[in-house]
């Protein structure tokens, strides 16, 4: 059976201005880690900057450890398969201000968003029984070791700007991506200091603060998705779930002015629901 793919866009507003001549910029600064394994490496996925001009950096690295100036980061397991979360902050001038770093575990984020007091927030995944940011453990509800594939567990993590973590949360297990699904979300925030997820899910049902999601797939191991809502203290508000029968993805969530969220993704599903509005794949209306 093909792959059916269909795209969708809620809330979503573009616009291109230009006015006058566009010139090419020059490089201000680049920076890099300072040290490393022989045998590791880093990625740079996510990049932001808060209303000083600071940049944060999210990505991950592997091997045997990594320093960015007097911060240095050692892996438990010497492996390039053996990802930890970064998190790094630049001042406007390239600067090193602070880094953090995962430990104990395998993860990786998804998705980073600072509010308007430049607190930062960081979404991810790990991968094993538990994860620990600074002296935070969050334990996966869902480990099975006979199964790795499913092992998958959300992460959220709230820093202030100075870096230190003010808490740390988890979620739900196997929301693992798929060849379909590299990046499987996103992080966002309100100008009230409250955080909204998005992901995807393949459990039959799950468990999210006090909604039960159930998946459209039923049993099948189809993938659905969920946006769920945190309040600045880290308590789950609310969370709600879509998708149809085929896998359905969801790939990041933004808010905007005049408090509305948006949100993107795509289905292999005959048709969608979001509220009132469903949406059809192909002719199949």
């Amino acid at each position: 059976m093909p792959i059916r793919y269909r795209y969708f866009m809620l809330l979503a507003l573009c616009s291109v201005l230009m006015h006058g001549r566009l010139f090419g910029q020059g490089w201000q600064w680049a920076r890099n880690p300072n040290c490393g394994s022989v045998n590791g490496g880093s990625e740079g996925w996510l990049v932001k900057t808060d209303k000083g001009d600071n940049v944060i950096a999210a990505g991950y690295y592997y091997g045997g450890s990594i320093c960015f100036g007097p911060f240095t980061f050692y892996n438990p397991v010497n492996s390039a398969n053996n990802i930890q979360t970064l998190i790094i902050k630049y001042d406007s001038t390239g600067s090193l201000l602070w880094a953090r770093a995962g430990k104990n575990g395998q993860s990786r984020p998804i998705g980073t968003a600072v509010d308007r007091w430049n607190n930062i927030y960081v979404f991810g995944l790990f991968t094993t029984d538990s994860i620990t940011f600074e002296n935070n453990l969050l334990v996966n509800p869902g480990f099975d070791r006979l199964d790795p594939l499913t092992n998958n567990c959300y992460y959220l993590l709230k820093y202030n700007e100075r870096g230190d973590l003010l808490w740390a949360r988890n979620g739900i297990s196997n929301i693992h991506p798929d060849g379909d699904a590299l990046h499987p979300g996103g992080v966002t925030v309100d100008s009230d200091g409250n955080i909204y997820i998005s992901t995807i899910f393949n459990l039959p049902t799950c468990i999210v603060g006090r909604d039960t999601l159930r998946n459209a797939g039923g049993t099948n191991g189809m993938n659905d998705f969920f946006i769920a809502k945190y309040d600045s203290a880290g308590a789950v508000l609310w969370a709600k779930g879509f998708g149809g029968i085929r896998d359905d993805y969801v790939s990041d969530i933004a808010f905007g002015d005049g408090n509305k969220l948006g949100i993107t993704g795509y289905f292999h599903s005959g048709f969608i629901n979001f509220g009132a509005t469903r949406l059809f794949y192909s002719n199949e209306k």
